[in-house]
């Protein structure tokens, strides 16, 4: 019996063009803003940084603790994965890319002046 799902792709793809413009709504919003008021844009920007990195930390917290205890409520800790993914971390010498090539399963030790091993 299989049990994998696979979603249709033209309701993703219905989607995914309505996001694309919303951002770019979103994004000439902030221009706009950004020229009428450059004091408020980024304080406003801020706030929008501040929310979405606590998110992000909050999530990355809880992908820990339940990497810890190892407990059934585990359904989400791919969701806990997906949204810690997005903190941004650039270390000297491109060791960012390749940590991404590494990928999230592997242990990676990072050397002072050597990068990624």
């Amino acid at each position: 019996m299989d049990t994998t799902y696979s979603p249709p792709v033209a309701d993703i793809e219905r989607v995914r063009s309505r996001a694309l413009i919303a951002g770019v709504i979103g994004l000439v919003g902030c221009g706009i803003g950004l020229l009428v008021d450059r004091d408020h844009f980024f304080r406003a920007w801020l706030v929008a940084y501040m929310l979405f990195l606590g998110i992000a930390l909050g999530s990355l917290a809880l992908m820990m603790i339940q990497h810890l205890s190892g407990g059934v409520w585990g359904v989400f800790r791919r969701i806990f994965e997906a949204s810690a993914d997005v903190i941004q971390v650039d270390w000297p010498s491109g060791t960012r890319q390749r940590i991404e090539k590494i990928g999230a399963n592997r242990l990676v030790t990072i050397e002072e002046g050597k990068g990624a091993r």
